[in-house]
């Protein structure tokens, strides 16, 4: 256990970013869905299906997320199991919500794919700062993040505003690159924190030029299709977390 007490500069940092960045979020004026969101470049329909290729690209999450299900179960009791189970059970249920939202794509079916995302954000948060800065943290944590993470996708989806949402998906990584950046970890290896956060960074790049990256591929791969890859990398590499965690 890393328990300390008082409390370093650095725990008081934390907590005053974390709340800080938060409560702005309500002196914010109230941010909606741009429905342009849902016109992707590539919607080609390959054998009856639409949208093919973004559908077929968010299938690597299901493999992703039934690995580190796999490997959590084999090693129950290591450190943060449960926010680990959290984790790449939400990292599981994007494969199946990115699919369905990308069958029909709009605001009603996004929903069901930013669900598992929020909460695995949410639980990613959870094992950083369980291992960084207090082991007690999880047992906390864990259950109010990831209320947090439902209640921001369900208060954008009845009020199109999506402050909330913005927190637990940009905001709350952000603070975990502070918090590895200062702290040292108890059990993980920063690198592979890292190289996570960089795919993720890039996976989100590619999104905002969809249009741009396919006519630059000859129509081959749209840049969403490739944010889809991207971003799965970066799942994976949770997953070498953890296994470097049990090794």
């Amino acid at each position: 256990m890393n328990a300390r007490w008082p409390i370093s500069w650095q725990d008081s940092l934390i907590a005053c970013l974390v709340i800080i960045s938060f409560v702005s979020l309500f002196f914010l004026e109230p941010i909606s869905q741009d429905l342009a969101y849902h016109d992707f470049a590539d919607n080609r329909t390959v054998f009856g299906i639409n949208n093919f290729f973004d559908i077929v690209s968010s299938l690597p999450f299901l493999f992703v997320g039934i690995l580190g299900l796999y490997t959590i179960c084999q090693n129950w009791g290591i450190n943060y199991s449960w926010s680990w189970l959290f984790l790449f059970i939400s990292i599981f249920f994007v494969a199946f919500g990115s699919t369905y939202y990308h069958f029909n794509p709009e605001n009603k079916t996004l929903t069901w794919d930013r669900l598992p995302m929020a909460i695995g954000f949410m639980a990613l948060f959870v094992i950083t700062i369980s291992d960084y800065i207090n082991n007690n943290l999880e047992k906390w944590l864990l259950l109010p993040m990831c209320l947090v993470g439902i209640i921001s996708v369900l208060f954008w989806h009845y009020t199109d505003d999506l402050r909330i949402y913005a927190w637990v998906q940009f905001v709350s990584m952000a603070l975990l690159l502070i918090i590895i950046f200062i702290y040292k970890p108890t059990h993980l290896q920063t690198k592979y924190l890292l190289y996570a956060f960089l795919f993720y960074m890039l996976s989100k790049i590619a999104e905002h030029f969809d249009v741009q990256i396919y006519e630059w591929l000859g129509h081959a791969l749209s840049g969403h299709t490739i944010k889809h890859l991207l971003a799965a990398i970066a799942t994976f590499f949770f997953y070498i977390l953890l296994k470097r965690r049990i090794t």
